[in-house]
């Protein structure tokens, strides 16, 4: 049998294995422009496969142990299952059609970046079969509750938390549970009963307030679709954690076994209308993958959902309804999180859809400090006579997006009457806001992404990066001045100096461009010290731009022929920047301005009409 055998390669377009298909341990394969590797016959993956489709009738067997990033299964007939190792999703899996045969040895993974998710597929379920292990990461920091679920269809063991944390409780008839044992055994993991809820949902626990304490010493199951409150302290067995002694808490990853609830269905809640206070549920997000409440069905339940958000400053609950948020609230909930709603008669439930998942995530985390967006920059050109600007943003990955326009990522250019600035693809179609694909590793990554420069007058400009999300993987990017030659690293605040003149070659709309990670051997033009002075001669203003390699202990002096100090500024410790100053009451004559930095001195003539 004909065999392929990939070791870190870029193809060139769409590529079609036909053959058995071999990927080395730690090598990786890529598809650029987005186009994907479709599997028509077996595949042993031991590394990692950026995009892979499959979607032919033939059997397919995937052994290994490796990770895809985006898998997507397109299948009208034949199986396609998992039968050695493991594989590790790290973005997406889509369930276009057909079914995926896990053999237990599939993952879902989670860290600081993102949790893999599984896209929207048949209403009626079974694109899956066999269990799936979901991971959940945590961040480090601080210790506080987490209400978080499980998005199985069968009722989750406790056990399978209490191997990645510690969990306690009362465990006078013996610890069935493998709770942790403390010197007070005090309770750290609570269900929600509706039914005996006396107005303290808000997170009392005392006695009839709904909460109810986890035991160690009876089997314990958390429900399909049950939300549970958990105290995270970090990893498990932390040292201090436990015993009340200084410590900062572990990131910690949870991870759960089972198989995964699919399709739609119908979630009965609790309702007890004894008194007004009832009707309250914590319910966990059933899917794995984020959901937009909105477009969930309610059935005698309250439009408004509540999400509890720990926080260095107290944890708060954070409301959502129609629009309009409170302690930033949020319609869009992330998977294995568990949150409140509110039922309002009798008989109440939910009607869950394969539709409600989303790609979207809440602005605020019940599992992030922040929310972590990588690999995000904008990029500003400015005339510095006029001031006049230009702005386009950049980004690579994290969705779907392509190396072509992408209606749902990507901004088409519009130009003004000044200058104008763009990005460029290989269709010459113009971005102000351009979404790439996702960045392969700093070794193989070598893509250039092309800047247009347009309606510029002759005059200076500076260029300026600002870093909106750092760049992963260890790449870094190069902005190439094709006209100088010169190359200049993209860092944050990053700003770059020059000049449009009567020399045609100069107003190329090509001038510029992004390079990653370019071989060493290529020139380098160093960053040095650079000022600027516009307009000069100057009537009423000059505006002063500066750019220097590291932020210096910087300041500005002005005299006059004679020597007469006329003005100075201490500036602080800056690296780049500009500052005006007004000129309206000199003398018309020459002065002369000095830009002091650490040892370094620049001076520039001005003449004042």
């Amino acid at each position: 049998m004909k065999k392929y055998f990939l070791l870190s390669i870029i193809l060139l377009g769409k590529f079609v294995a036909n053959a058995q298909l071999f990927v080395a341990t730690g090598e990786s394969v890529s598809v650029i422009s987005n186009d994907q590797l479709f599997l028509q016959e077996d595949l042993q993956n031991n590394g990692t496969i950026a995009r892979l489709t499959i979607n032919n009738s033939n059997t397919i067997s995937i052994s290994g142990i490796g990770t895809i990033n985006y898998l997507k299964l397109n299948k009208s007939a034949g199986t396609t299952s998992i039968t050695g190792g493991q594989q590790t999703i790290t973005n997406v899996y889509t369930p276009a059609s057909g079914t995926l045969n896990t053999g237990g040895k599939l993952v879902l993974s989670s860290n600081n970046l993102g949790s893999a998710r599984i896209e929207a597929g048949n209403a009626a379920g079974g694109y899956l079969s066999g269990n799936v292990l979901v991971q959940r990461y945590i961040p480090g920091g601080f210790r506080k509750f987490r209400f978080i679920g499980h998005p199985f269809d069968a009722p989750l063991s406790v056990t399978e938390l209490t191997d990645d944390i510690d969990i306690t409780g009362n465990l006078n008839n013996g610890n069935t549970n493998l709770f942790t044992t403390t010197a007070t055994n005090n309770p750290s993991a609570f269900y929600y009963d509706e039914s005996l809820d006396n107005g303290f949902y808000n997170g009392n626990t005392s006695a009839n307030s709904g909460w109810v304490a986890y035991t160690g010493n009876t089997p314990t199951n958390i429900g399909i679709g049950q939300g549970l409150r958990v105290l995270i302290r970090g990893s498990k067995g932390q040292t201090n954690s436990l015993t009340g002694g200084a410590y900062t808490p572990d990131e910690v990853t949870l991870s759960v076994n089972g198989q995964l609830k699919q399709g739609d269905f119908i979630q009965n809640l609790q309702y007890s209308n004894a008194n007004t206070n009832k009707g309250w549920n914590l319910i966990s997000n059933p899917y794995a993958s984020n959901i937009d409440w909105l477009l969930v069905g309610r059935t005698n339940v309250d439009n408004a959902v509540y999400t509890y958000l720990p926080r260095v400053d107290g944890g708060r609950y954070a409301s959502y309804i129609n629009g309009s948020s409170s302690n930033g609230g949020s319609n869009f909930i992330e998977s294995s999180s568990s949150f409140f709603v509110h039922a309002n008669g009798n008989s109440p439930f939910l009607t869950w859809q394969e539709t409600n998942k989303v790609s979207e995530e809440p602005t605020n985390s019940n599992f992030k400090l922040t929310l972590v967006k990588t690999n995000r920059y904008s990029f500003e050109v400015k005339n510095t006579a006029t001031n006049f600007t230009d702005e386009v943003v950049i980004r690579f990955g994290e969705d779907k997006a392509t190396d072509r326009f992408d209606a749902e990522f990507d901004a088409y250019n519009l130009p003004g009457s000044s200058h104008d600035l763009y990005v460029l693809d290989n269709k010459n179609i113009a971005y102000s806001i351009y979404h790439g694909s996702e960045l392969k590793n700093a070794s193989i990554e070598k893509r250039i992404i092309q800047l247009g420069l347009a309606n510029a007058v002759m005059g200076t400009y500076t260029f300026t990066a600002k870093e909106l999300n750092p760049l992963t993987l260890n790449n870094k990017a190069i902005l190439k001045d094709n006209y100088t030659n010169s190359q200049t690293e993209i860092t944050d605040k990053m700003s770059y100096l020059f000049k449009i003149n009567a020399d045609s070659a100069s107003q190329k709309n090509n001038r510029f461009s992004i390079i990653f990670n370019p071989e060493k051997n290529i020139p380098y033009t160093p960053f040095v010290l650079n000022i600027q002075v516009a307009p000069n001669p100057t009537k009423d203003m000059i505006n002063l731009y500066y750019n220097q390699p590291k932020a210096a202990e910087s300041f500005i002096k002005i005299v006059d022929a004679s020597g007469k100090e006329l003005y100075q500024k201490n500036l602080g410790t800056v690296s780049n920047g500009n500052i005006s100053i007004h000129t309206k009451n000199w003398d018309s004559g020459t002065y002369y301005l000095s830009f002091i930095s650490g040892k370094q001195s620049i001076v520039r003539k001005v003449i004042k009409n």
